[in-house]
C-alpha cells in the first residue's frame, strides 16, 4: 500500500492551527508511516515548540495512525507541560511502531512516566521496537520505570539512554531487562555517571545475554582514546631518538687505527650519547591528544514512500 514520510525540521507550533498541514499530512492519504519533527531551537523568550494546543493535535493525529507508523522522531521537542503526556502517551498501541526517537526531548519525571505507562500498556508496542533513542531527556525519577517498561521489548537491537544519570535503581533494572534483550547490539550508556562496579554488574548480565559487547560506556572510549594517544607519543620519541642517532653518526670522525693498540678500525664509528631532543621539533608527529569521539546519533535506515510536503 502506498505509505509516506513526513518530515519537518526547525518546528515550532504554538498553536493547532500551526500544524494543520501536519496533521494532514499523518493521516493521509497517502498513510504515513514515518513522522519525523525536529524542534526549532531555543529562541530569546524561550518558547516551547509544541504548545497552544499543537501537542494536543499531533497526539490526537498520531493515535489514529495505529497499526500503521513504524518510525516516530521527535527530538529537540521543548512540549508545554500541560500538553507533555498526551504527545508521549501516543506511543500506547502502536503495535507496528519499530524506531522511537526521542533524543533530546526533555521528559522529566512527568514525561518518563507517561512513556513507561505507554510503552508498558497491553498489546503496546514493546513487541515491534527495535530502535529506541532516549538520550538526554533527563528521565530523572522516571528512568527506571522506562528500563522495566522496556524489558518486554525483546526485539531491541539498540537503546540510547545517554545523558540519564543512573542510579541503584535503574541499575538493577537493567540488570534485569538485559536477560530479555538478547538482540542487542548497542546499549549506549555514555554521559550516565555509571561507576566501575555497576558496569562490571551490568556486563555480567549482558554476558549471560550474550551480548556483552553492546555495552558503550565513556570510560571505555576515554581509555581507549588513552591507548591510542600512547602509541602516537612512542611512535613519536622513537622516531626522534633514530633521528638523534643518524645526526650524531655523520657528524662523528671514524677513528683511526692506532699500531698495537686497541682503537677502533677505519671507518667504525662511536655510539652517540642520547641527548634530550624536543620531541615537538619531530615533523610529522603531535603530541596532541586525540579527542574521544561524540557519540553519534545514526538515522534509522527506514526511508520508503513518497515525502509528503507542507508549510513548517
Amino acid at each position: 500500500h502506498a505509505s509516506a514520510r513526513v518530515q519537518r525540521a526547525d518546528v515550532q507550533l504554538l498553536s493547532a492551527d500551526d500544524c494543520s498541514d501536519i496533521i494532514a499530512a499523518i493521516k493521509g492519504p497517502p498513510v504515513a508511516e514515518s513522522v519525523e519533527l525536529q524542534g526549532a531551537a531555543m529562541d530569546e523568550d524561550e518558547r516551547d515548540t509544541l504548545c497552544g494546543g499543537a501537542g494536543m493535535a499531533i497526539a490526537a493525529a498520531l493515535r489514529e495512525s495505529r497499526g500503521t507508523l513504524r518510525e516516530l522522531i521527535l527530538c529537540k521537542q521543548r512540549i508545554a507541560s500541560d500538553e507533555l503526556e498526551a504527545v508521549v502517551g501516543a506511543v500506547s498501541g502502536q503495535t507496528s511502531l519499530q524506531t522511537l526517537d526521542l533524543t533530546e526531548t526533555a521528559l522529566g519525571r512527568k514525561g518518563g512516566a507517561a512513556l513507561a505507562s505507554a510503552l508498558s500498556a497491553a498489546g503496546g508496542c514493546s513487541a515491534s521496537l527495535r530502535v529506541v533513542r532516549l538520550g538526554d531527556c533527563s528521565l530523572g525519577k522516571s528512568f527506571a520505570a522506562v528500563v522495566d517498561a522496556l524489558r518486554g521489548a525483546s526485539g531491541l537491537e539498540e537503546l540510547d539512554l545517554s545523558y540519564n544519570e543512573v542510579n541503584s535503581e535503574v541499575l538493577t533494572a537493567l540488570c534485569t531487562a538485559a536477560g530479555s534483550w538478547k538482540s542487542m547490539r548497542a546499549l549506549n550508556l555514555e554521559g550516565s555517571e555509571v561507576d566501575e562496579e555497576g558496569a562490571e554488574l551490568l556486563r555480567t548480565a549482558m554476558r549471560k545475554a550474550g551480548t556483552e559487547n553492546a555495552l558503550r560506556l565513556e570510560d571505555e572510549e576515554d581509555s581507549d582514546a588513552g591507548s591510542e594517544d600512547s602509541v602516537v607519543f612512542k611512535h613519536a620519541e622513537g622516531a626522534q631518538e633514530e633521528d638523534a642517532c643518524s645526526v650524531a653518526s655523520a657528524q662523528t670522525p671514524a677513528s683511526s687505527p692506532k699500531a698495537g693498540g686497541k682503537g677502533a678500525s677505519a671507518g667504525q664509528l662511536k655510539s652517540p650519547s642520547k641527548a634530550p631532543i624536543a620531541l615537538s621539533s619531530t615533523p610529522g608527529f603531535s603530541l596532541t591528544p586525540k579527542a574521544a569521539s561524540s557519540p553519534v546519533q545514526g538515522k534509522p535506515a527506514l526511508r520508503t514512500g513518497p515525502v509528503v510536503k507542507g508549510k513548517e
